[in-house]
């Protein structure tokens, strides 16, 4: 049911010349809700997901007299909380207010949904805002609601030291309303942001929202199997560089979420990113990403093809899979002008993924090397030499063996140069020479724009170096 490291995925459903274009396997946010679109993934030999939002409801769901327009997030002062980036085009009457995931009908409303969208037999149910009322409780001063209340109260009673809740000053949890504590330290939504952390058994409602929407999430997945007749696979958006958003990858498959690039910086720094990639190989889940609104605005602005190669690049050099930029709709944003699109060139970006594809055996089951100390220095003439230039990341085969040294050129996201052209670069690359150890001392040089060549590795001591011509932005060395 797991992702291979190899997996070309896209984000959203796209045409069939496209997917064969990239050699697709998986899509990770699709709508696939009918059994002719899942059957049409299935005979290219691709996984596909349907999607659900447990944000908010459709607004023709919130207008007045609908059911729905009460089952939503409320503050301290019992106002409901809208959703601050949705506020674009809004009616006077209604407003994309969070929905109270406690609340029994937006429950019922998220349950239709799951058996609606996945009775067409898709692979994957994924889970859009899997935190639900948890992230109006954590950010927006929301999840104060009368069903909130309940089912804290009802959480309490399995959680809560009990010296906790006495030194809080709750002496009997049948009737507690935790809103009562709180008003004795604001009564509106502001003064409540302002002060929340000196609130007692604050983090415990934290904790409680986003176990709840963990549990609440994770429920869904029997549903969705009923609903498909067969096993499913679960994920969610989750920001993993958010520790907010971890609570619930005990609970799925994989995460679908937005990594920041940095592609806004002088100098393009891969460390947020790289860390991210990592976090999710420490905790255990496949990670299926893409890079920020503002990260798209700039690349798409810019016309930078190689920027973004060097996303993709990045993303599986260290175990992930970066989605396939989508050739119609791949999702900008920015301050001043919202939410627009880029449709990415085909052409640019099919051959990484094609590349990718072709070598899974040099991607599949490689775990981080740590303990070793592989150099690689630019030699040529450049306006940006060397110091830096040149990212690494060394993997082995989770069996043992075979290595994969992967090289990026990091020039490839200088923003200062934005457009220019792009240069190929020499690098000396310099390994001990026990990580040949138990292996066959084959090395080959990949690159994803050319064809494989054989290297020769001169022995110096007790290092292995050779010269190898890199071209933008990503070629992998590897050792059998």
């Amino acid at each position: 049911m797991s992702l291979k490291q190899s997996e070309v995925v896209f984000m959203y459903d796209s045409d069939d010349e496209t997917y064969d274009a990239y050699g697709a396997t998986f899509s990770a946010w699709g709508s696939s809700r009918r059994p002719e679109q899942v059957a049409r993934h299935h005979a290219r030999g691709m996984r596909c997901s349907a999607h659900i939002w447990r944000l908010t409801a459709n607004l023709k769901l919130l207008m007045p007299g609908q059911p729905l327009r009460d089952a939503v997030a409320r503050d301290i002062a019992g106002q409901p909380v809208v959703v601050p980036w949705l506020m674009d085009g809004i009616a006077a009457d209604v407003s994309p207010w969070f929905g109270c995931t406690h609340h029994p009908l937006y429950l019922e409303h998220t349950r239709s949904l799951v058996r609606e969208y996945m009775a067409g037999g898709a692979d994957a149910l994924q889970v859009d805002d899997h935190l639900g009322v948890a992230h109006a409780a954590i950010h927006f001063g929301g999840g104060l609601c009368d069903h909130c209340m309940a089912a804290f109260r009802l959480w309490l009673s399995d959680h809560a030291p009990s010296d906790r809740l006495r030194d809080a000053g709750v002496h009997d949890l049948a009737g507690f309303d935790y809103r009562t504590i709180v008003r004795q330290f604001a009564t509106d939504r502001a003064t409540y942001l302002r002060v929340r952390e000196t609130i007692p058994l604050m983090d415990l409602f934290e904790r409680f929202h986003l176990e709840s929407a963990a549990a609440q999430v994770f429920s869904l997945k029997s549903l969705a199997e009923e609903a498909a007749g067969h096993e499913v696979m679960l994920s969610a958006n989750a920001g993993i560089q958010e520790r907010m958003h971890h609570t619930i990858v005990p609970f799925v498959h994989h995460l679908v979420c937005e990594v920041k690039q940095s592609a806004d910086r002088p100098f393009i720094l891969t460390d947020e990113a790289v860390q991210a990639y990592r976090l999710g190989e420490q905790l255990g889940v496949p990670m299926c990403v893409t890079a920020s609104g503002l990260n798209w605005a700039l690349a798409k602005a810019h016309g930078a093809i190689d920027v973004i190669q060097f996303w993709v690049a990045l993303a599986y050099a260290h175990g992930q899979r970066f989605m396939t930029p989508h050739n119609r709709n791949q999702w900008c944003h920015t301050p001043e002008f919202g939410s627009f699109n880029y449709a990415a060139p085909v052409e640019s970006f099919a051959p990484m993924y094609r590349f990718i594809r072709e070598h899974a055996a040099w991607f599949d089951d490689f775990v981080p090397v740590d303990d070793v100390d592989v150099s690689a220095a630019c030699t040529s003439t450049s306006k940006h030499p060397g110091l830096g230039r040149v990212h690494v990341s060394v993997r082995r085969h989770d069996g043992g063996g075979r290595v994969a040294i992967h090289l990026l050129d990091r020039f490839c996201g200088h923003a200062d140069t934005w457009p220019r052209v792009r240069d190929a670069v020499d690098v000396e690359v310099s390994l001990p020479a026990d990580l040949l150890a138990g292996l066959k001392g084959e090395a080959s040089w990949l690159r994803f724009d050319g064809d494989a060549e054989s290297v020769t590795l001169a022995a110096e001591g007790n290092r292995l170096t050779t010269t190898l011509r890199l071209e933008p932005v990503w070629g992998v060395l590897v050792l059998a």
